[in-house]
């Protein structure tokens, strides 16, 4: 006997890389090897017999066994493939049962027989017993969401060419937040579940963050490393299962199955210059926790409702904790809960709905559950929904991230604020997203259908993303543009500008439509001037108090981050020679700040330091947007610049402009206003700085404006209809050449 168990153990460890034994205990694995045997049958040779009593389990070496049976239940007959490292038997066995279906091998198969009465005569370890039968149904989990991967991925495999690829395999996982360098030795790796980021050495890419791989994608170390790209490093967002191929192997597949070199080319991530994804360094986000602060009741309905306006994008399922109960656990099992369930269960229902679904959403409960951990493991975006039932002062957010982030996972964070009431702006979102943890924040309206939309955009990173340059008078183009835009059905989720651009981007933010900011302007700007109010010119030409006045109207203590749509505005912060975002703060403070044209206006002070027009460092902020969000970006450009020629320049006197206010019929002399000076000089580096960053737009919208002076106010009405007509034909043109992109926009 002691022969016949140490050859038998020799055969197990010979077959360990097939199935790894480590987790059972040495004494009972000695116990197991000791009534054990390994065999080879031929193909079509009967291993087992449905309703025979189950006194052995095998373990498929290799070969292929069919298990064929009529479940009695459903009246249907079932059959599934089982190859290398696999188990058959083993749960009838521990039932104590008869088999429950037949197994047939399909070609020459090599197999472990274990006898079970022997060992549970020989054992007094259960617990190793139900160890070893949960780690079988793992591996079949395992090898079977591999294998429907691969079949989704090489769609014109057969059945036997996927079950030869997964033998071939090794199973690899990346624990979310770890990472690992590869380099040109190293083979081919396909994505089974998860998330993970690719990032050179030298890395053309680290201004953008890297690139994406996920499930179905391929990573091919050899085909895009270059004397460039030495190597790379891969880290995993989120917990993620990989396929990993030897070079070798990978090699040998590829001369075997050449037609698989186009799957391979096209899952996204095999050379440089090709992502998985429509953005470099802007991640898709696919998978969502939705957790509830307050009301569960209108948390659960605005769940429900954000995912029917996903489904607008692509296919999306909401999943709470019935749907986890109903369809993973046995019929008539009570009292069950999500809690009860293994991981790899969920892992391994989570890998195939991820394949059969562009978005799933997990809909969670209490900080700290094992549901609630288990659902932020999966997710790219964590989302709290936040209602006026609860209060900002009993959200610690540094106490709820930690409990439900403990994975490693750097999933993105948002909070969504739900209102009732649309007439009362929002207050105090301030206190709930301080402090950086929360990325991202949106105002959703209960009976706004658009709000819902809007939030399925922006969370799946699809936004309609709208900037507006700087350009006096001109700027007024951009009211039609957004008319434009409205008669053609295109709503905006983001918006950002500069100078006028940022003051036409606040009334969208506020809710108003382009009939309302244009009365605005018309209001305040055109009838009235609130430039007027002229000082001695120590700091500047107008004292600015007019302008501060029209800016407060109706928004007085009103916070950018209280505005029913996310903006952004662009001002020059001279005391540290830089660029300012405002995306916080006194909503007013930020767009006066933005138009204070230097010498003309005076500064303003935000957070103790001074502030001038944004046009200065940056007159149009296409490249801040495309930082915020990887949607579509729509481009205004006010900004015409016209050659100006002077053949001569003379500076009047005092006393020639007396005489020209007296004398009517004088002639007048040529000469650019001092505000012309000041904006054309500014316009320099603004024009520079556009060539490079335009291109960021998706769509470009330069409206033929160059007629119009920068400081023509009274002829907004001229320059609307302008911007409107070009703005819809360019639109129209751009809808009609980019038909299917623009289908999940609009």
């Amino acid at each position: 006997m002691c022969g016949d168990m140490r050859m038998n153990k020799e055969v197990l460890q010979e077959l360990a890389s097939v199935v790894r034994f480590d987790f059972l205990p040495p004494a009972f694995l000695d116990t197991m090897c000791a009534h054990a045997e390994v065999r080879t049958i031929e193909p079509e040779v009967e291993l087992f017999s449905q309703g025979n009593i189950a006194d052995a389990f095998f373990i498929i070496a290799s070969g292929c066994l069919e298990t064929v049976g009529r479940c009695i239940t459903e009246n249907v007959v079932k059959s599934w493939m089982l190859s290398s490292g696999e188990f058959a038997g083993l749960t009838e066995a521990i039932a104590g049962g008869t088999y429950s279906s037949s197994g047939f091998s399909r070609n020459s198969c090599k197999f472990i027989r274990v006898n079970w009465k022997r060992l549970t005569d020989a054992t007094s370890e259960p617990a190793s017993m139900e160890h070893m039968a949960l780690e079988a149904e793992r591996i079949a989990r395992r090898k079977r969401n591999a294998q429907d991967a691969l079949a989704h991925l090489f769609n014109r495999c057969s059945q036997g060419e996927i079950r030869n690829l997964e033998s071939m395999s090794e199973w690899m996982f990346l624990k979310g937040g770890k990472a690992v360098d590869m380099d040109a030795g190293d083979g081919l790796y396909i994505v089974i579940s998860g998330k993970l980021i690719i990032e050179y050495e030298n890395n053309m890419d680290r201004r953008a963050g890297g690139r994406e791989a996920a499930s179905g994608d391929c990573i091919w170390p050899a085909a895009f490393i270059t004397d460039k790209n030495k190597g790379f490093r891969v880290a995993a967002t989120r917990d993620s299962f990989l396929l990993k191929y030897s070079a070798n192997i990978a090699g040998d597949i590829i001369a075997k199955y050449p037609y698989m070199l186009p799957e391979l080319l096209k899952s996204g991530t095999m050379h440089v210059g090709q992502t998985a994804f429509k953005r470099v360094g802007v991640m898709t986000r696919c998978t969502f926790t939705l957790i509830p602060l307050g009301d569960n009741n209108r948390a659960s309905y605005f769940a429900k409702r954000l995912s029917q306006a996903m489904n607008t994008i692509g296919s999306a399922r909401f999943v709470d904790s019935s749907t986890i109960i109903s369809e993973l656990f046995m019929p008539g099992k009570m009292n069950a809960g999500p809690e009860d369930l293994e991981d790899e269960q969920i892992d391994a229902w989570f890998e195939k709905n991820e394949r059969e679904n562009a978005f799933i959403l997990f809909f969670a409960g209490k900080s700290g559950s094992k549901w609630t951990r288990k659902c932020a493991s999966l997710a790219d975006c964590v989302v709290f929904i936040v209602d006026e039932t609860i209060t900002p002062e009993s959200f610690d957010i540094d106490a709820w991230l930690p409990p439900i982030m403990t994975t490693g996972n750097s999933a993105a964070t948002a909070m969504v604020f739900l209102h009732e009431d649309s007439s009362v702006f929002p207050r105090n979102t301030k206190d709930w997203i301080g402090g950086g943890r929360i990325q991202t924040h949106l105002h959703i309206r209960n009976k706004e259908d658009g709000d819902y939309k809007r939030c399925a955009r922006i969370l799946t990173n699809n936004a309609i993303c709208l900037v507006m340059s700087g350009g006096g008078a001109r700027g007024y183009a951009h009211i039609g543009v957004i008319r434009a835009l409205e008669q053609s059905g295109i709503a905006v989720d983001m918006v950002g500008g500069a100078s006028i651009g940022a003051v036409i981007g606040s009334g969208l933010a506020l809710g108003m439509n382009s009939y309302q900011i244009e009365e605005f302007i018309e209001t305040h700007f055109v009838r009235r001037n609130p430039l007027g109010d002229y000082t001695l010119p120590i700091v500047s030409l107008i004292k600015g108090k007019n302008l501060d006045r029209v800016h407060r109207i109706g928004i007085e203590e009103l916070c950018i981050e209280d505005l029913w749509i996310n903006y952004f505005c662009i001002t020059s912060n001279l005391s540290k020679h830089t660029e300012g975002v405002h995306d916080r703060g006194l909503a007013w403070k930020a767009i006066r700040a933005s138009t204070s044209i230097p010498g003309f206006l005076p500064p303003v002070l935000i957070n103790n330091e001074i502030h001038v027009d944004g046009g200065l460092v940056n007159n149009f902020p296409v490249d801040r947007m495309r930082e915020r969000s990887g949607g579509l970006i729509i481009a205004s450009d006010a900004s015409h610049e016209k050659e100006r020629v002077i053949r001569r320049m003379q500076y009047p006197s005092a006393r020639s402009m007396l005489w020209r206010m007296i004398n009517p019929l004088e002639k007048r002399r040529r000469a650019p206003h001092i505000i012309e000076i000041v904006m054309r000089s500014m316009a320099i580096s603004a024009t520079i700085k556009k060539e490079s960053v335009k291109d960021y737009a998706d769509l470009y919208i330069n409206p033929p404006i160059g007629k119009f002076g920068i400081l023509e106010m009274k002829r907004a009405k001229q320059i609307i209809d302008v911007g409107y007509a070009h703005g819809l034909q360019v639109i129209r043109r751009w809808l009609e050449d980019n038909r299917d992109e623009s289908r999940k926009y609009f």
